[in-house]
């Protein structure tokens, strides 16, 4: 019938109980499914950790069996680095012989600075001043002071750079020539004032006396004889100088000298604090455009004539000076907090309270005294026992401009600062309102310290380097081979840029080139002296590392690191990589041997040799983590002429791309980029870790690594011992000349490519 096929083809519905069932097997069949893949992941996982505990104990293993060749390694490495010593010691004689013949046939009366009884009888008797001190007479002692500067400094780079023990001696005899300068500055002002009738006043009735001492000091002597508050202001060359109303009514002469000699910055350098917190390294400064010396000396009375004679008073008989506090309260001692008090003095020649003419030139030089209070900026006077009221910047502050030029390659935190003395600092209490106008190279600062002040900035500014690259310098193909065979090494720091030329000469610069640095140009200088002399203008490559001990861990596995590169220098091309900013025992780097042919125009491009850290200090036991995807070196960018700046990538992916890859650039002899140079293919990846851990037992391992894991070693390449063994098997052939490995070796020390720990700033 139609009505019951109508109801026989409808669907049948399920019952709650019919529903529930089938929703629980859905859940029983999910929940096996889950539990067969957590078996299987957890299978999976046990069989890889089963095989990595397999490649473990065979790795390890491996080491343990290579540790007599290690050690074989290590002592082959010692005997080569002491034949180097041997031989670049037999080079440094000769040539010690030849400079000692020179000053003979010279008849130079300066000391031989190897000698010490020889400078300490010279400078003897350089410190003994003559009755009547004269601007001639302390311009050929400033010449003849910075003569034996030269060679003290020079012997001092040498000893730094060779570690022979005697830059300390060196050190102490730059600061008593310096001091003995001081001295004769003290002198001379003395007589001036003492004898200050005999010289011509300016317009406004005051001693103002100016002397240029070519090439680098300027002298100034104000004396305030008329005590008018109008006169407030002097000038000293392209020096302005605006005194506050405190001044301009005190009893008190001024003296100015601004020292651009090498002497004297590197005097202060010198005696930079260097000390360590944390195993960091307290930040330190570099000086630009020279010190300006200030000093607030205390004015002797006018000389009285009667009849023929004349009665001069004198503040002292040894022609020294006075100096008086200014501006702070008495009580404040040099060196403490919110300290900028008095002058660079003490002992005999110090303005102490005792002195009549101290007591009525403190009271002059601050408004108003009291008998037993402290003396406030605005003349009152505090009660007894009561802390010292502090002086207001503008009631007391020297407003200072003067031009340092331009093309100094000046920072965006440089700064004025002012020297202390007690604890070889540089600091900042008592200046204020710093303006730096770069585009016209002029200095603009409020001071209420006369002390020495000066334009600094931080020395390790640009540490660590962002890029890097040491790459051989090869001639072109018409030309004929190099006497002294180079390499080129080149850096970006954070603000500067620094290209130079390393040869068994020494060091010269490349780039950057301008007038000031025009003193650099086709000259040849040691390490050390190379890079101390480069940071006057503002170029501080120098690293943190060179200012610590030498022996400690990972400073001195570096240097041997550095050494083993230096020795394959000209057959090997190195460059950083972004990784080396993220690890702490192992570095990680790319050799390759060049193949290529060289640019008749420039010295080729090599391939590069990349360093980076690696991310994990130890494996099994280590607590460091591994690199999250190995890093795969980046192609070289273009070499370009001296004293430009490299074309940056255009490809942002160009750093990370595989070797061999377009972006990663095409070996030798293939499609060149757009510049129309060869991009060298990147070669490959050596590991040097200095706390290796596989198992529990830490070793020091060099290896050519997997590029899977760079914390392995390839399959086809066994570890080694030192990096000087792994460099060898990637370079066959010999070594560079011994001479020049030396000389890249200290450089490399000296700016530390591979180190990257921060500094402290504080």
């Amino acid at each position: 019938m139609p009505g019951s096929a109508k109801k026989d083809g409808k669907k049948k519905k399920k019952s709650k109980k019919e529903l529930e069932a089938e929703r629980l097997a859905l859940e029983e069949q999910k929940r096996k499914e889950e539990e067969a893949a957590r078996l299987a992941e957890l299978a999976r996982q046990r069989e890889a950790e089963l095989a990595e505990q397999k490649d473990r104990e065979e790795r390890d293993a491996a080491l343990e069996a290579e540790e007599g060749t290690f050690e074989s390694e290590r002592q082959a490495s010692v005997e080569l680095r002491q034949q180097m010593v041997g031989h670049v010691d037999g080079i440094l004689a000769a040539r010690d012989k030849e400079e000692e013949w020179d000053a003979y046939i010279s008849c130079s009366r300066l000391p031989n600075p190897r000698v010490e009884a020889e400078v300490v009888a010279y400078l003897a008797e350089f410190i003994q001043l003559p009755e009547k001190p004269s601007f001639g007479y302390l311009e050929s002692d400033l010449a003849e002071a910075e003569r034996l500067h030269a060679l003290l400094e020079t012997r001092y780079s040498r000893s730094i750079d060779y570690r022979d023990g005697k830059a300390d001696r060196y050190a102490f005899n730059i600061r008593e020539a310096r001091a003995a300068i001081e001295r004769k500055w003290d002198a001379l002002s003395a007589h001036i004032l003492q004898n200050s009738e005999l010289f011509p006043r300016e317009s406004t009735e005051n001693l103002l006396i100016f002397q240029d001492f070519p090439p680098s000091v300027r002298f100034c002597l104000w004396a305030n004889y008329t005590k008018n508050p109008r006169h407030k202001a002097f000038d000293v060359a392209d020096m302005h100088v605006t005194l506050p109303k405190s001044l301009t009514l005190a009893n008190v002469a001024i003296r100015v000298i601004h020292d651009r000699s090498d002497s004297t910055l590197m005097d202060l350098s010198l005696q930079q604090n260097t000390t360590s917190r944390d195993d960091r390294l307290v930040s330190r400064h570099i000086i630009l455009d020279g010190v300006i010396f200030f000093s607030l000396l205390e004015l002797p009375e006018l000389p009285k004539t009667a009849d023929f004679w004349t009665i001069r008073a004198l503040l002292a008989n040894d022609l020294s000076v006075r100096h008086v506090p200014y501006p702070f309260p008495r009580g404040t001692e040099e060196g403490e907090g919110g300290d900028g008090s008095g002058d660079s003095g003490g002992g005999e020649g110090s303005l102490d309270a005792s002195s009549p003419n101290a007591t009525a030139a403190a009271a002059a030089a601050s408004g108003a005294t009291g008998s037993n209070g402290a003396v406030g900026g605005d003349g009152s006077t505090a009660p007894p026992g009561s802390a010292p009221t502090p002086v207001k910047d503008d009631d007391s502050a020297m407003i200072i401009s003067y031009s340092v030029g331009s093309e100094l390659f000046l920072h965006p935190l440089a700064t004025v600062k002012w020297w202390c003395a007690k604890s070889c600092t540089w600091r900042t209490e008592g200046i204020s309102d710093v303006e730096i106008d770069r585009a016209k190279g002029t200095v603009q600062f409020k001071t209420s310290v006369f002390k020495p002040c000066a334009l600094v900035q931080e020395a390790f500014s640009d540490f660590p380097s962002e890029e890097w690259r040491l790459r051989p310098v090869l001639p072109g193909p018409l030309d004929p081979p190099p006497l002294f065979p180079s390499v080129r090494l080149s850096m970006n720091g954070k603000w500067s840029d620094l290209e130079v030329e390393i040869s068994a000469k020494g060091v010269t610069l490349i780039r950057p080139m301008n007038d000031r640095l025009e003193v650099f140009k086709g000259k040849w200088f040691p390490p050390t002296l190379f890079f101390m002399k480069l940071c006057r203008f503002g170029l501080a490559f120098a690293s943190p590392c060179s200012f610590l001990d030498q022996n400690t861990s990972p400073i001195k596995e570096d240097n041997e690191c550095y050494w083993a590169m230096a020795t394959r220098c000209t057959q090997l091309a190195f460059s950083a990589h972004k990784a080396n900013l993220t690890s702490v025992n192992a570095r990680v780097f790319c050799a390759m041997v060049y193949t290529g042919e060289p640019e008749v125009v420039a010295p080729p491009l090599l391939p590069e040799v990349v360093l980076q850290e690696s991310a994990a200090s130890a494996e099994g036991g280590g607590a460091a983590t591994e690199p999250a995807a190995p890093a795969t070196p980046a192609a070289p960018a273009p070499e370009t002429k001296p004293g430009t700046a490299a074309p940056p990538s255009s490809d942002p992916a160009a750093a990370d791309a595989p070797p061999g890859s377009a972006a990663a650039g095409s070996p030798p002899g293939t499609a060149p980029d757009s510049s129309g140079e060869k991009q060298a293919q990147p070669g490959c990846v050596i590991v040097a870790n200095y706390n290796h851990v596989i198992s529990t037992k830490a070793r020091k391992a060099y290896f050519i690594s997997n590029e899977a894991d760079l914390i392995k070693w390839s399959a086809e390449c066994k570890p080694h011992g030192t990096l000087l063994s792994v460099l060898a098997d990637v370079a066959s052939g010999e070594a560079a000349d011994m001479h020049l490995t030396s000389t890249v070796a200290q450089v490399l020390a000296i700016t530390s490519p591979l180190n990257t720990t921060p500094v402290d700033m504080s």
